[in-house]
């Protein structure tokens, strides 16, 4: 039986439902994907391989990039943008000290001053920042560019590029100036698909109110409504794949 393979990496988005759900509400859009293309090809073994992961800049994306490749998939959706093109109140250094897994002076220090006094006044430091955020367009266009290359030099899958979705007032009000970043690092995204004849999947029809209400990650209509838009590329791939 010929095997049909999926591999998913990027931030937290690819990956947790919010509100949280219990099975079998439970699902993602890569589980929902699975699930849709086993019912659709019934001939095939459909295997999806989701690595999102919360905080995943581009750069940490990018040195795990051979890992993702070893797995030889038919097709690799990249969910990358949110954590990298979002305003910050604090820089990247600082923030990788707060999430480091060992427990040093430094990090309770920088802990302690980040929960008693920056995050209390969360825009407040994002605009003394000048509204930057961690990975910079020039950076993020050049890491994205990279790892497209890369991917297509080892294997012969095809990839779809998935566009980060417009934050909702919430998530404006708290770290403002995301909106205007998201649409700059999402035309990065598009031009970076279209010079390399990658799929770019635009999800600017979905709506925070009834697909993402944390302005950020999916609920299970935003889900299944990702993995819907998704099948229907594959679909149509497969069908141009066959037909040659």
């Amino acid at each position: 039986m010929e095997n049909l393979k999926i591999t998913i990496f990027g931030s937290s988005v690819a990956l947790r439902i919010r509100p949280i759900e219990t099975y079998p509400k439970n699902k993602n859009y890569g589980k929902i994907l699975e699930e849709k293309l086993s019912e659709k090809y019934q001939d095939k073994c459909i295997f999806v391989q989701n690595f999102g992961f919360s905080r995943a800049t581009i750069r940490e994306i990018s040195s795990k990039v051979e890992s993702y490749i070893t797995t030889y998939p038919d097709y690799f959706i990249l969910n990358i943008g949110v954590p990298d093109a979002s305003t910050r109140e604090i820089p990247y250094w600082f923030a990788q000290i707060l999430n480091s897994q060992k427990d040093f002076l430094f990090k309770k220090i920088f802990s302690f001053i980040h929960t008693k006094f920056i995050k209390k006044h969360n825009s407040f430091f994002v605009k003394l920042r000048l509204k930057r955020p961690w990975i910079s367009k020039k950076e993020f266009r050049k890491t994205y560019s990279e790892i497209i290359k890369f991917i297509k030099k080892d294997t012969n899958a095809q990839i779809i590029n998935l566009s980060i979705n417009p934050p909702n007032e919430r998530v404006e009000k708290i770290i403002p100036g995301t909106s205007s970043n998201y649409a700059i690092y999402n035309n990065i995204i598009k031009e970076v698909s279209e010079d390399n004849a990658c799929f770019f999947l635009d999800l600017n029809d979905l709506s925070s109110e009834t697909d993402y209400p944390d302005g950020i990650h999916y609920n299970v209509s935003g889900h299944e409504k990702v993995a819907a838009k998704i099948l229907k590329i594959i679909s149509l791939s497969e069908l141009k794949k066959h037909a040659k």
